[in-house]
């Protein structure tokens, strides 16, 4: 298993990662370990590490309450 380190966008802390390690491009949503919401992410691993990292800032729209005006 690999692991790699990311900031919350939410808590602006850094929260680790743990990726299978599968070669190719990995979706997964990970809670970060300090303000508990969730995290989309697209992780690119090759020969067992990761080479690339992409916060969906989009996404995480979809796991907030919206907003009353």
């Amino acid at each position: 298993m690999e692991t790699t380190t990311i900031s919350c966008p939410y808590y602006n802390s850094d929260t680790l990662v743990i990726l299978d390690g599968v070669d190719g491009e990995i979706d997964l949503v990970s809670d970060c370990e300090n303000c508990c919401r969730p995290i989309n992410l697209r992780a690119t691993v090759e020969c067992g590490e990761v080479v690339g990292l992409m916060l969906n800032e989009h996404a995480f729209h979809l796991f907030q309450k919206p907003v009353k005006q």
